[in-house]
């Protein structure tokens, strides 16, 4: 300390002495320090370990001609580290810099928005609000786990308690078709949908006739299976009456003696309603049997458990080009295996323009061009499609882009 001392004084007395320059106080205080640069000082300062000394060399230094070498601009503190306390000064931003954040997209909006695009097109991807919405709503935990436990969101949203799909019923039941009204139930496993009222209301909505309403209560009492019917919304028929036919394509080993007994009793006739037993390929050869015309349409296709033999026969099908609505249960009973569900939900159906849905409990989920990984997980849940590809059946996949636009806006999750 005494060294640093008895130089620090000779150094003042020498600069008194010259001092021929003030401009060069700065230089002085930064360069000379008795022959001792800067650095060596710090260095200095770090082996003697106190830093009452580095207070004493700062003050010995402010001292010289009472030079402030705290001065803004110094070259002490241009060459060493920076004042922690000083205030920076903060340069004011460029006009790009400025720019305010961009607004939301359009495809932001609450509750998340969705529109079919131009006649015979698919509608457009999901948003990634839509793919979030529904990822919440349909999480994945569940189905990493067995199928037969049942534990799948989309297994608990569309099985579950009641399968209502008031969209395809209201569409039809509104709607003065120009043709006879043709639908098909295919059958795989003995179904209480098959048995009990729903091919009466589907008679009911295709020819408008009000007969067919006490006619469904009537169908339940003589088959003693419950209603799959009285769940579901009421469904006025408004409009011309037209004819309908639909055909019950019954499970392996099931006869038609059962549905024709009901048919008598309730004055139904086969060209109104006809079972079908033994099997047979759900083909084009067997569309061709069952509609008056090459050209007839099928409003509705319905299949209980779409096994791999009627998957493949599907996509062999011409007809199926002139299917407007199409609903079946994916079921890993009957097959289905994920690869085929992925191949059929995420490539297949899309490409005959088909937009598909899992439907259940009145609400609809997007499937086409709103894909998640999960959705092929083996299990069981229902399926409910549009053909974009026909122009009368527009207003139904626009009434059920709706529907699943106000499905993602609900609070709930499986």
């Amino acid at each position: 300390m005494k060294i640093i001392d008895s130089r620090t004084n000779s150094l003042l007395q020498r600069r008194r002495a010259l001092n021929p320059y003030n401009d060069k106080k700065e230089e002085y205080c930064s360069y000379e320090l008795g022959g001792y640069s800067i650095g060596a000082c710090v260095i200095l300062l770090f082996f003697i370990g106190f830093s009452a000394t580095a207070s004493y060399l700062t003050t010995a230094c402010s001292k010289l001609d009472g030079l402030d070498v705290s001065k803004e601009g110094s070259s002490l503190r241009s060459s060493s580290l920076p004042d922690t306390n000083a205030k920076v000064a903060v340069p004011k931003p460029t006009p790009q810099s400025q720019a305010s954040p961009p607004p939301p997209p359009e495809t932001q909006a609450s509750p998340p928005q969705s529109t079919t695009t131009a006649d015979g097109l698919l509608p457009p991807v999901c948003t990634d609000e839509q793919s979030a919405a529904s990822l919440r709503q349909l999480p994945v935990a569940g189905c990493a786990l067995q199928p037969w436990t049942q534990s799948c969101s989309f297994t608990q949203a569309t099985t579950k308690p009641c399968r209502d799909p008031y969209w395809m019923r209201e569409f039809y039941a509104t709607t003065e078709l120009k043709t006879q009204f043709n639908a098909f139930f295919v059958g795989y496993v003995t179904n209480v949908d098959m048995y009990s009222d729903t091919p009466i209301d589907l008679l009911h909505i295709g020819t408008h006739d009000p007969k067919y309403v006490p006619h469904k209560i009537q169908w339940v009492e003589l088959s003693g299976f419950q209603s799959t019917t009285s769940c579901q919304r009421s469904v006025e028929a408004k409009g011309a009456t037209n004819k309908a036919k639909v055909v019950l394509v019954l499970p392996p080993n099931q006869s038609e003696d059962a549905i024709n007994h009901y048919k008598e009793n309730l004055d139904i006739s086969d060209e109104a309603l006809e079972a079908v037993a033994d099997n047979p390929r759900i083909d084009d050869a067997f569309f061709a049997s069952k509609l008056p015309t090459a050209e007839s349409q099928i409003h509705y296709l319905r299949y209980l458990g779409l096994s791999p033999d009627r998957y493949e026969a599907m996509k062999q099908m011409t007809r199926l080009s002139s299917v407007w609505y199409l609903e079946f249960t994916v079921d890993w009973k009957s097959g289905t295996t994920s690869t085929h569900q992925s191949e059929l939900l995420h490539q297949f159906l899309p490409e005959k323009g088909f937009v598909c849905y899992w439907a259940g409990n009145g609400n609809l989920w997007r499937i086409t061009n709103c894909w998640q990984n999960h959705y092929s997980s083996s299990t069981w849940a229902n399926v409910a499609c549009v053909n974009s590809r026909i122009p009368d059946a527009k207003p139904l996949l626009e009434k059920m882009e709706k529907i699943f636009v106000e499905t993602l806006a609900k609070d709930i999750t499986f």
